[in-house]
């Protein structure tokens, strides 16, 4: 079988879907990733196929088609972001996939939730396809962190969809619909969608978070810190937020005088005057160093927020944008962590987040709890299967809600 992943050019989105790629080539299917020539050398260092094609950009580096976002808050960041993914990239990729998807002869194609060029191409050609989901919906109660974390996880695309979809000539469909159609891969366990069933579409499969990042040289910073035998704290803003250094030096200043390990992943930013107990790498393994760490500190992206979950490790969520106050609502309210929304990061609550976070265990017990419920869903390889079947019938997949 030939299977066409898609991704938008970033960490957050592939390498989620890294494990269900390999497990595809494990049981002998040929797979391809088609994304932003740019972002290629990162699918490679994954060990997989890399298709350059469509718009070439990358989401950490969204300055590179809209200039005037440099300097700018996450929010300005976020929604520059959203404006790409909501037609131009989308489009670029669908025109770029017209060739290469039939002549290669691909027979299912797996988008990731961002990403909605594959799923429109893979229409266009008749070829069934699946879409991974890591992140939750959004509901209104994000608002409570704070207007510059409020998400509508249908708003980036819901507007342009239907004129895509007409430029495409394409039937009408709600993005939900069309990107449902055939099978949703779903990364978030059932105690975090708390019940709440009615959204999800019919076609949905659970499938376990794994934890991934791409091989490389060993760093001795990061060694030097989990050589360190204070509790580990580790922190980290992704690969797109990281710049907010307003944020990261609170963090750093507030744990300074603590008696711990900290560890930032600076993303390549510069970070001086660092105190004793901190270590500043500019990336930092998530599925080597979390499991390690007795907190983590992060901005509630899905990935890394289930990361710690399936770890048992509690966190304390600084969100900045997009959908991470979603998901660190989610987390605050199983009690796995604790939420800092913006304007109100100071050394001073940062310190005394993570001194409640390390001293009350009930925290870690929950997080705990959830990582069993995530360790009780099926593994990527659980899912090749489905997917066999789904490219062989070309009928939607029967799914479950547990």
């Amino acid at each position: 079988m030939r299977v066409l992943f898609t991704t938008i050019p970033g960490h957050g989105h592939l390498l989620p879907m890294v494990p269900l790629a390999h497990a595809l080539v494990a049981a002998g299917h040929e797979v391809r990733v088609a994304t932003s020539p740019s972002f290629c050398p990162t699918v490679e260092r994954c060990g997989l196929v890399a298709l350059p094609l469509g718009l070439d950009w990358l989401e950490g580096e969204v300055e590179r088609l809209a200039p005037a976002v440099a300097g700018l808050a996450p929010p300005a960041r976020s929604a520059a972001i959203h404006a790409v993914l909501s037609a131009a990239s989308p489009l670029s990729m669908v025109q770029a996939l017209d060739g290469p998807l039939m002549g290669w002869g691909a027979e299912l194609v797996v988008a990731e939730t961002a990403e909605l060029g594959g799923p429109l191409a893979a229409e266009r050609a008749g070829v069934p396809y699946a879409q991974l989901s890591v992140s939750v919906p959004s509901t209104p109660s994000a608002a409570g962190i704070g207007p510059s974390v409020r998400v509508d996880a249908r708003g980036p695309t819901a507007v342009p969809y239907h004129l895509l979809r007409q430029r495409l000539q394409l039937p009408p469909a709600p993005v939900e619909a069309a990107t449902r159609r055939f099978l949703t891969l779903d990364q978030m366990p059932a105690s975090l969608h708390f019940g709440a069933t009615s959204w999800l579409a019919p076609t949905r499969r659970p499938i376990r978070p794994v934890a991934y990042a791409p091989p490389g040289p060993a760093d001795p910073v990061v060694d030097d810190a989990l050589d360190d035998d204070r509790p580990l704290v580790l922190v980290t803003l992704g690969t797109v937020f990281h710049r907010a250094a307003d944020v990261i030096r609170a963090v750093v200043d507030g744990l300074a005088a603590e008696d711990l390990a900290v560890l930032v992943a600076t993303g390549g930013l510069p970070l001086d005057d660092l105190p004793p107990n901190t270590h500043a790498a500019p990336w930092v393994p998530n599925d080597r160093v979390i499991p390690r760490a007795a907190v983590v500190v992060h901005h509630g992206g899905p990935a890394t927020a289930l990361a710690c979950l399936a770890a048992g490790v509690p966190a304390l969520a600084l969100p900045q944008a997009a959908d991470q106050g979603v998901m660190a609502i989610r987390v605050r309210n199983v009690g796995a962590g604790r939420l800092l929304g913006p304007g109100v990061v100071t050394p001073r609550t940062v310190q005394t987040a993570v001194r409640v976070l390390l001293a009350d265990r009930l925290y870690r017990a929950n997080a705990a709890r959830i990582g069993e419920d995530i360790a009780a869903m099926p593994e990527p390889a659980a899912l090749v299967p489905v997917l066999e079947q789904l490219a062989r019938d070309g009928e939607p997949v029967a799914g479950v809600f547990t």
